[in-house]
């Protein structure tokens, strides 16, 4: 081992467990390889209607680790976006004239008798915090809440808001999932980045 005048050496001269404290140390003050990540979410999630308002997380080899975010939801565009993803069966029966009759002009689509609903108001929906011990997918939740419901569309409309709530809890796991999955090989990216600098740098002297 070269030791330095200063008693510092050459990255490459350190212990392997040195070199990875050293690369650790370093990432914790870095901060563009995570907000790149998050910028792609942010952008990635406004186009299904959803806005961030914050994003949570922590990693990568802890229990408890993860990541989540909260946001307001513009329901009726992440409506829009999913209606041909949504597994969910209208029926005919039990309704007053009013709302038979618009399922009848509805035909093929009756998904729209709560496309209607969610542009009144009578369906909003958020992605809120209940948890702030720990920051993975369990301690958040997609909300659906809902107002009155007209004539002829209870049941249609109560039935439908049941199966979206289920429905955007499995994608707010999913995307919460996807969201940490990618910080984490950002992050093994960037470390390795780092490391192989270090090692290739004829300068960098630190402490053993």
């Amino acid at each position: 081992m070269e030791t330095l005048e200063n008693n510092k050496v050459l990255f490459k001269d350190l212990s392997e467990e040195r070199r990875w404290e050293i690369v650790h140390d370093g990432l914790q003050f870095s901060d563009f390889w995570w907000e790149q990540i998050q910028g792609e979410v942010e952008s990635e999630l406004k186009e299904e209607g959803v806005e961030v308002l914050d994003f949570n997380w922590s990693g990568f080899h802890s229990q408890g680790d993860g990541g989540s975010f909260t946001a307001n939801v513009d329901l009726i565009e992440f409506f829009n976006y999913h209606l041909n993803r949504f597994d969910f069966k209208f029926n005919r029966d039990g309704h007053s004239q009013e709302g038979a009759d618009l399922l009848e002009e509805l035909g093929a689509k009756p998904k729209f008798i709560v496309k209607d609903a969610i542009e009144d108001g009578i369906i909003t929906g958020s992605i809120d915090r209940h948890d702030n011990r720990y920051s993975h997918w369990n301690t958040v939740s997609f909300n659906i809440e809902r107002e009155y419901l007209p004539e002829g569309w209870e049941d249609e409309v109560d039935s439908f808001a049941n199966y979206l709530e289920g429905y955007c809890d499995d994608w707010l796991k999913d995307k919460c999932k996807d969201f940490y999955s990618r910080l984490e090989k950002a992050y093994e990216a960037e470390q390795q980045a780092w490391y192989d600098d270090h090692m290739e740098n004829e300068e960098d002297e630190f402490t053993p």
